[in-house]
């Protein structure tokens, strides 16, 4: 048994419950994924990204070739190629930890939305990639805690109209 294997067998079973678990085993397995189950508060937040996932066959698809990396700089960037990956910076790590975790699994799946929605591949804006992210994250039931996140940073043009689209389809939801 290899230190990945013996990781996860230290993660509590309730973080398989709920979960594909065979995905869920591999995802927590892989020894990038190692520093998420460093911190209870990190673990749960995966545990909601891969709850929220595995609802669609293409996402788990997304899960078995992706990578969430830890490293340097601003919330968090998706980058496709041999393998798809989620680069995490320390700002999204800290609300992670917070009492506003759940805007950091709008964020991870606003950043899963870049790559299903094929953001690399195709022409268009930046802020139409952004609104379009948003509104994936939106679908999959984190739309609210996404406005609340946006809201409570600079207020950049882009952001605006980002805020505004989230809260047009919202309203439309009863959410907002």
């Amino acid at each position: 048994m290899d230190h990945a294997d013996k990781s996860y067998m230290r993660m509590p079973k309730i973080f398989l419950r709920g979960t594909h678990s065979n995905i869920a085993k591999q995802f927590y397995e892989n020894s990038e994924h190692q520093w998420i189950l460093s911190d209870q508060r990190i673990l749960e937040c995966f545990k909601l990204v891969l709850e929220t996932l595995n609802k669609n066959k293409r996402m788990q698809s997304f899960l078995k070739n992706s990578l969430f990396i830890r490293t340097n700089g601003s919330y968090a960037c998706a980058i496709t190629g041999k393998k798809i990956v989620i680069l995490i910076y320390p700002e999204l790590i800290s609300i992670m930890k917070s009492n506003n975790y759940k805007q950091a699994v709008a964020v991870l799946l606003h950043e899963v939305g870049h790559i299903i929605l094929d953001h690399q591949q195709r022409d268009i804006t930046n802020t139409m990639a952004q609104i379009e992210a948003d509104l994936f994250s939106s679908e999959l039931g984190y739309g609210e805690y996404l406005f609340d996140f946006l809201n409570e940073r600079n207020q950049g043009p882009q952001i605006q109209k980002r805020l505004q689209a989230l809260k047009h389809v919202l309203k439309k939801s009863a959410l907002f």
